[in-house]
């Protein structure tokens, strides 16, 4: 049963490309003097996949959930560029779509408005759930990473702040209006013998964003550039000897048996997705033979069942995806994204250790912030409300902070960058009347106007005085 479901898939797959026109083998012309072309027909597909394996479940990401949007998305639905044979949109599945199209806006940065053509047809192939790509691409822009680059319209919109492509959409959507065994709730509890749509919702954006290669096999010689150059994704990939494919002849047996992981497989090594995938290469999809609209541009089978399932070439029963995952992420930082959020931290720390400190002697606390986020953290507080058993008390730092009043013990910090860290430097001396098994709880706070992922590490506690050995007489907590 399963070997049959999976060959009729892939010859799905090829029947679902073949009729939205994904004829990269036809167009190996450069691309001349003009730097956008359509791209109306470089579509990547979903495969349903038959096996049964329980319910599984990855919720969306934090900040989906918090409501944070970091890039504003528009829906066209059905179109008159969608071609082929569409019907009405079922309300409960534009709800859905809707609610994938959150999770996209909460996790890219984009100053630019990303319209997507969804598309709801019923000539799709039984076993196709979803297909999706950019309408255009584009090269040589000023912002580009890399020239003679193919870029899709969402991003090459990002990166130079206009909008490239005009009034037409940046994304293409299409999904499987004929399949009887959707399921549109937004809650990722799959039933059994149903397919979460968000899911591919989710999954198919992530295309049309430009998790998607130019490289294909044709008449068993394999292809490194569609239309003159190629993806900015193509840019990473490297077979199983890290050897860059930009090393193969174009157009050759070599490159054709690498694309079919013959070499060791295919992978993805960009730094970003890298470290999503705790340092090592990420393994790319490259079945023999090859199939185009699966191939290269999804990630390995080895990550189905991990929180990086959701780019894998297919989608099993009762599973449910929601968030990209870190190596889905880290791909797209790679090609040019900017992921956007703040977080930022605090530690509280007793120089010389809090037991050390004797009434009437001194003390010394640092504050050590931070922002490890990827965006400016703007409007920054601190505060350390200091106890009264602290005399005289006054700080130093080498950022520039401001007090929010006369004898204060919060302060207004300038913005600060991605990565960057600083030390308040707190000073004083313990009342002489505390007795000398004294103890004060002190807990400090940062906060920003952002909304951030982690908020867990925004307040730092320590302990002035004490003893881990006995219950302190006197416990004062500020």
């Amino acid at each position: 049963m399963r070997l049959w479901r999976i060959a009729a898939a892939v010859v799905v797959a090829l029947l679902a490309v073949s009729s939205l026109g994904l004829g990269v083998a036809a167009e190996p012309d450069s691309p001349g003097s003009e730097r956008s072309r359509s791209a109306a027909g470089l579509q990547v597909v979903l495969i349903a996949d038959d096996r049964h394996v329980g319910a599984r479940r990855v919720p969306p990401p934090a900040r989906a959930v918090r409501g944070i949007q970091s890039a504003t998305f528009t829906v066209n639905w059905n179109p008159g560029t969608c071609g082929g044979t569409t019907t009405s949109w079922p309300s409960n599945a534009q709800t859905a779509f809707l609610y994938a199209v959150d999770v996209w806006s909460s996790l890219i940065q984009s100053s630019v408005t990303i319209e997507v053509d969804a598309c709801w047809r019923t000539d799709l192939g039984g076993l196709t759930l979803g297909s999706a790509g950019s309408t255009t691409i584009h090269h040589d822009e000023a912002e580009f990473p890399y020239s003679n680059t193919w870029y899709v319209a969402a991003l090459g919109n990002q990166l130079t702040g206009t909008d490239l492509n005009g009034g037409t959409a940046e994304i293409r959507a299409s999904f499987n209006a004929g399949l009887g065994s959707w399921y549109f709730g937004t809650d990722g509890i799959t039933p059994a013998g149903r397919y979460d749509f968000v899911t591919v919702v989710v999954h198919e954006l992530c295309h049309g964003l430009g998790f998607h290669g130019y490289m294909y096999v044709s008449g068993g010689l394999g292809y490194r550039q569609w239309s003159g150059y190629p993806a900015a994704y193509d840019r990473f990939t490297e077979d199983g000897t890290a050897k860059s494919l930009f090393s193969y002849t174009n157009a050759s047996v070599a490159l054709a048996s690498a694309l079919q992981g013959g070499v060791g497989g295919i992978y993805f090594d960009g730094p970003n997705a890298n470290e999503g995938n705790g340092g090592s290469r990420v393994k790319l999809y490259a079945p023999t033979p090859w199939v185009q609209g699966s191939s290269y541009s999804h990630v390995d089978t080895i990550y189905d069942g991990t929180p990086n399932a959701l780019m894998t070439w297919s989608l099993n029963l009762q599973e449910s995806i929601h968030d990209p995952g870190p190596i889905a992420l880290g791909m797209l930082e790679d090609i040019g994204w900017t992921m956007d959020w703040v977080d930022v931290t605090i530690a509280k720390q007793i120089v010389g250790g809090g037991v050390n400190v004797l009434p009437a002697g001194p003390v010394t606390m640092t504050l050590t912030i931070g922002n490890s986020g990827t965006v400016t953290a703007t409007a920054v507080v601190v505060t350390d409300t200091l106890s009264s058993d602290v005399l005289s008390p006054s700080y130093d730092a080498s950022l520039t902070i401001t007090p929010t009043g006369v004898v204060s013990y919060a302060w207004l910090v300038a913005d600060l960058p991605p990565g960057a860290s600083d030390v308040i430097t707190i000073y004083g001396t313990i009342s002489a009347t505390l007795p000398s098994d004294f103890a004060i709880v002190n807990t400090a706070s940062i906060s920003t106007d952002q909304m951030e992922d982690d908020t867990d590490n925004n307040t730092s506690t320590a302990i002035i005085g004490g003893s881990a050995a006995f219950l302190p007489l006197v416990l004062r907590s500020y």
